[in-house]
């Protein structure tokens, strides 16, 4: 859908204007973003409240923390490599593991965890065998 918007003045958002390309062909797929955990489904490494930064440009490896889209939402699980796919385990064992074949997508890589105090601070490997 195409509208024509004067210069200097906002346009307003329909329905079907907005589109999420992944493919890396933007320039802003390919940049790091900000999530909030909503939930404690990785706690104690992640609560809920707290804001990690997502790196969609590195592949998961087995151990690292993803962002993972499902059907009806988005959630951030431990990735383990299996012998065939992928499963997504959270570190509260409250939550089930996901197998692979009910992921959607795979977002990125978690690469940080943000805090308002510097211990709550934390920066996570990007490849296998990094510290």
């Amino acid at each position: 859908m195409r509208r024509d918007v004067k210069p200097g003045l906002p346009a307003i958002a329909q329905p079907g204007d907005i589109v999420v390309d992944s493919s890396g062909a933007n320039c802003a797929a390919s940049e790091p973003f900000a999530l909030r955990i909503l939930d404690e489904s990785m706690a104690p490494e992640l609560w809920a409240d707290c804001v990690v930064i997502v790196d969609p440009t590195v592949s998961p490896f087995d151990g690292c923390l993803v962002l993972a889209e499902l059907e009806t939402e988005l959630v951030v699980r431990t990735y383990r490599t299996k012998a065939h796919g992928f499963s997504l385990e959270a570190q509260n064992r409250i939550f089930p593991t996901l197998p692979s074949e009910r992921v959607v997508a795979l977002w990125g890589v978690v690469s940080q965890r943000a805090g308002t105090r510097r211990r709550d601070h934390r920066r996570y490997a990007l490849a296998p065998g990094e510290v």
